[in-house]
């Protein structure tokens, strides 16, 4: 794994834990376990894949149903 990969994946998991700590509940269904942040643009758009702004708090159902639908 090369030392940027380690960065990338550091602050991916900092920016989820930011975006749940921030939601607390599934912003669609407002249930409180199986939380899982969600990008709203893709994140491989390096421009806003950190920004807290461009996440949502989802529940496994809904971040699969609904987060993976074309906008």
């Amino acid at each position: 794994m090369t030392e940027r990969t380690k960065w990338i994946k550091k602050l991916d998991k900092k920016w989820s834990e930011t975006v749940k700590q921030r939601d607390g509940k599934c912003l669609r269904c407002y249930k409180t376990a199986n939380l899982q942040s969600a990008h709203i643009f893709l994140r491989r758009h390096l421009g806003t894949r950190w920004d807290k702004n461009n996440g949502i708090t989802l529940c496994a159902g809904c971040h699969l149903f609904w987060g993976h639908q074309e906008p």
